[in-house]
């Protein structure tokens, strides 16, 4: 191998320093350590991924392949150094390209430092041998910070705001937006994260050098942060998106434009803690279900499970549960709520590990000449149900709806929505394998349309599934009960204890969950059966809501704050009820024919009117 000379090697280095933040960051920064004192850093794995992701995409968009810009999400562990490398990204973005950005993070003194570390990164840039890698490599001769402003000499500018303010981040168009630990963001009232957010990245041009990163540890499975990276894909799907041909995010089932970087806790170096052989002897004869599982899995070593042991019991208060939120092994299991979950929380994981490879159909649902519905396969924006199981002869189905009141008297930030979806009662197939309980349609999630349009997609999914039980929550929602009962269907009765006439019970439509005796009995039959993994739920908006559905501190059962539990309720009328649901026969989904009233003919002559 040629040796190169030390202008060769000083031409090398510049070119690997403007293409790569990673070794921009190695070989020129100084941090501060956990001991206050500045050293070269050397990335971890963490950061070496979304230098990854970066690179990769400048790469794209200089040979003309890609030209939508960089969206990354990182979901980290605690204190590995995310917001410091983003921040060094950011700067090499700023030193390079000129460049209008913002930096945002939940609170102002956790933004006001982030925004420093941008300043710290551009001071202290400098080569081994002294030279100013700013000036001498990027032509950036200062930077200068002006109040929430810093300006570079190149006219790049950075502009600092605060997810606590309403209206954070409105402004003009940018080519760079960084927003720290955007899992916290507000999510509920006037601050708002998915409004702060979605302002900002509408003013993020989407040009091919243009750059959107969004950082957090998890923070329960509700926000703007946790609904994008279920969607986000990886860079290698990306790659392989591109290489069939297909613009990821734009096609569909392609994810929705963001690349997400995640790294477990023990693959950084300093979550471990040394231990000699007999210590390590010992840690291994004594490993819990999990730890037996991260050994299989992943292969923790003794040092690793000691360490996991020690942050446990000195950071997390001895709960497994918050070192999971704390210091993620996947990206699953992580997303805890704040609160007790009231469902089991592995259990959903599996839920959600295999719905990510169920296939949805998207459609709109049209009425026929003769009362039957047909379901017409759209795009999924044109689409106002989803489908995963066709109707199946000899399978008994249910309807099951949670009603709002009506987009005319549903009012408010983030009022309740209707939640319609179809259950298929557990069966055993021809192989006398028996087949769990689950959930087959729906109509899309967040639908607030007015109670004829309820009624009407209520009937539609009732026809098709083989005119199929219906069973309301009936705390709102009045008219759209009357509507289906105007319309013929079939609609579920209860048994109601009668004071005056014991023995003779009143029957009433549908469940008032309101009545807490009632939720609480409701809740607990879906509970048993997510526990014991007895019932398929895939579509992620449910499982999202069974995630953020908790016991709180006076043991109520309800949706954390910020959320809904619009489909919880729905699960969980639908699995009491099951026993209710009604066989699909051949024939069942052609509707009978109406008979003439006994006074038709009266009618028709005009005598009565």
């Amino acid at each position: 191998m040629t040796e190169l000379n030390k202008d060769e090697a000083a031409r090398l280095i510049e070119e690997m320093i403007k293409s790569s933040p990673a070794f921009h960051f190695e070989i020129s920064q100084q941090i501060e350590d956990k001991e206050n004192i500045f050293v070269r850093p050397v990335p971890n794995i963490y950061q070496r991924r979304l230098s990854e992701v970066y690179e990769t995409i400048m790469h794209l968009a200089d040979k003309g392949i890609w030209d939508r810009g960089c969206r990354m999400l990182g979901l980290k562990p605690r204190q590995v150094g995310s917001s410091t490398f983003c921040a060094e990204l950011g700067h090499h973005h700023l030193c390079k390209y000129k460049v209008n950005g913002i930096t945002m993070a939940n609170l102002s003194r956790v933004s006001a430092k982030v925004f420093q570390k941008f300043k710290t990164h551009f001071d202290n840039d400098r080569l081994p041998d002294g030279r100013n890698v700013p000036k001498e490599i990027f032509g950036v001769s200062r930077a200068d910070v002006s109040g929430n402003n810093l300006s570079y000499s190149n006219g790049s500018f950075l502009e600092m705001d605060t997810a606590e303010q309403p209206k954070g981040g409105i402004g003009f168009t940018r080519q760079f937006a960084l927003f720290s630990e955007a899992g916290r963001y507000p999510k509920t009232g006037v601050k708002n994260d998915e409004r702060t957010i979605q302002a900002i990245l509408a003013s993020l041009a989407k040009k091919p050098r243009s750059v959107g990163i969004a950082e957090s540890t998890p923070e329960g499975s509700i926000g703007w942060f946790y609904k994008n990276w279920v969607k986000a894909i990886t860079l290698k799907q990306f790659l392989e998106f591109l290489a069939a041909g297909k613009v990821p995010g734009v096609d569909p089932g392609t994810g929705n434009g963001w690349i997400k970087v995640f790294a477990g806790w023990y693959e950084f170096e300093e979550h471990r803690i040394p231990v000699n052989r007999e210590q390590a002897k010992r840690i291994m004869g004594s490993l819990n279900d999990r730890e037996s599982i991260g050994v299989e899995k992943y292969g923790w070593t003794a040092e690793q499970i000691a360490w996991r042991r020690y942050t446990i019991a000195e950071e997390c208060g001895g709960s497994p549960d918050l070192f999971d939120q704390d210091y993620p092994e996947d990206d699953i299991l992580c997303w805890l709520a704040a609160g007790s979950p009231r469902f089991n929380i592995q259990a959903i994981a599996k839920l959600q590990l295999v719905g990510q490879s169920q296939r949805w159909e998207f459609g709109r649902l049209t009425m026929q000449e003769g009362g039957t519905s047909h379901f017409v396969p759209t795009a999924e924006n044109e689409a106002n149900v989803k489908i995963c199981e066709r109707p199946m002869v000899g399978c008994r189905y249910l309807v099951v709806v949670d009603p709002a009141t009506g987009a005319d008297q549903t009012e408010g930030k983030d009022p309740d929505a209707t939640s319609i979806m179809v259950l298929r009662a557990q069966f055993v197939d021809e192989y006398g394998i028996e087949r769990n309980m689950r959930q087959v349609a729906r109509v899309k999630y967040g639908f607030r349309g007015d109670a004829d349009q309820s009624a009407e997609l209520i009937e539609g999914l009732a026809r098709m599934y083989g005119n199929c039980m219906i069973v309301p929550e009936i705390n709102m929602g009045h008219e759209v009960v009357r509507l289906l009962r105007n319309r013929g269907l079939k609609l579920y009765m209860r048994e109601v204890f009668n004071e005056a006439d014991p023995s003779n019970p009143t029957l009433r439509i549908g469940f008032k969950t309101k009545d807490a005796q009632v939720k609480r009995q409701l809740v607990e039959a879906l509970a048993a059966v997510i526990r014991e993994l007895k019932i398929d739920i895939f579509d992620e908006d449910s499982i999202s809501e069974l995630k953020t559905f908790i016991t709180d501190a006076g043991g109520r059962d309800r949706a954390r704050d910020g959320a809904h539990d619009d489909d919880v309720m729905a699960l969980a009328i639908g699995t009491f009820c099951i026993g209710a649901a009604t066989l699909m026969a051949p024939n069942s989904r052609k509707r009978r024919k109406r008979r003439k009233p006994r006074d038709h003919d009266r009618w028709k002559r005009g005598e009565i009117g």
